[in-house]
């Protein structure tokens, strides 16, 4: 049995649970605060990165059509659009293209080699 002022082994067992509660909740709480502090952080980024978007937008949409009314110079109106318009077109369709294949489901010869082996 325990003598007067010591304690039992289930006490001091159960402290040492307590303790570990108490530092777990407490590095939960912690993790929580930073991730909240990163997450305005982020925000803020995003806010800005899409004001930055909307301008370059609107930058793009405005030197597209200094090249219409540039070419309306030698062209009538509607060439110089449809011709400034067509050239976007097949910059969008190459980029379409170029961004499809590059999302193509990669093949991974390694790994595939490598379960090959161990499944044989």
């Amino acid at each position: 049995m325990a003598e007067a002022g010591e304690r039992s082994i289930a006490a001091v067992i159960g402290d040492i649970v307590g303790n570990i509660q108490h530092i777990v909740r407490a590095e939960i709480r912690l993790a929580k605060a930073e991730a909240g502090q990163e997450l305005a952080v982020l925000r803020r980024g995003a806010i800005w990165c899409g004001i930055a978007a909307v301008a370059a937008f609107f930058a793009v949409m405005f030197l597209l059509l200094a090249g219409v009314y540039a070419l309306a110079l030698w062209l009538p109106m509607w060439a110089a659009a449809l011709i400034v318009g067509g050239l976007m077109l097949v910059i969008g369709a190459v980029g379409a293209a170029r961004g499809v294949q590059s999302l193509k489901v990669p093949t991974l010869p390694r790994t595939t080699r490598s379960l090959k082996e161990n499944l044989t």
